[in-house]
């Protein structure tokens, strides 16, 4: 994850103080002031002072909250149970999450600036560079499945999803393993398959049965007898 500047709560107080010295040597009190002149230089500068700490405290508060959002943001990000990524226009990976590298098999720094590409099996790569163009041609949200390459393992299936930041120089990005959801479909288009051909043999098997039986009602009918099969007899 990029570094992110934090907020240094002292360097505006810091910075504040030294004109506030600055501006009181100059209004330092001439020789022969009166008291009440004098009063109200203190009385301003005790002001000053008390405002410089209000100031001082905004800004811890301010850099407590952002340290808080930060942390949660990082959670989120990170143990998102899918893998979010930033990406150029050519596929560059310039942000990846946690999620994301595990199911790749990478550390982090294998992947960033690293193109999203190189771990797309390239057979499927031209469809991958289609999809990346209707991102940042089109603006929109664009889905598809894609196989991924997994270090030390086995090609995955992942759903891409798609969409062109708002300055349109990078997307934000996210894969999700769907590869235990397609081994189902298989399995179950094969057991749909298997059945398709079961049901086809039943019905052929039937199919023969009945004109078995209209044969042997036939035969017998040759031979004056009656049918054997009254079921298999026309109206």
């Amino acid at each position: 994850m990029p570094a992110v500047l934090k907020l240094r709560a002292s360097s505006t107080p810091d910075k504040l103080r030294l004109a506030a010295e600055a501006r009181l040597q100059q209004q330092q009190p001439a020789a022969g002031t009166s008291l009440p002149e004098l009063l109200r230089l203190q009385h301003e500068l005790q002001v000053h002072q008390i405002e410089l700490e209000m100031q001082n405290e905004e800004l811890q508060a301010a850099n407590a909250e952002i340290e808080d959002v930060l942390e949660r943001y990082t959670d989120l990000f990170d143990f998102a149970p899918v893998g979010y990524l930033n990406l150029n226009a050519d596929g560059t990976v310039n942000l990846v999450n946690l999620s994301c590298a595990q199911l790749l098999g990478l550390e982090r720094s294998q992947i960033l600036k690293q193109r999203l590409g190189s771990f797309i099996p390239e057979d499927e790569r031209p469809a991958f560079s289609e999809f990346m163009q209707q991102v940042f041609t089109t603006g929109v949200r664009q889905t598809c499945e894609l196989g991924l390459l997994v270090s030390g393992g086995a090609a995955r299936t992942v759903h891409l999803a798609a969409l062109r930041s708002p300055d349109a120089k990078g997307c934000r990005a996210v894969l999700m393993d769907i590869t235990e959801r397609k081994r189902a479909e298989v399995k179950l288009r094969e057991q749909l398959d298997e059945l398709l051909r079961w049901q086809n043999a039943m019905l052929a098997r039937e199919g023969r049965v009945q004109q078995m039986k209209a044969e042997v009602n036939e035969l017998l009918a040759r031979q004056g007898l009656p049918a054997r099969y009254p079921s298999q007899v026309s109206s």
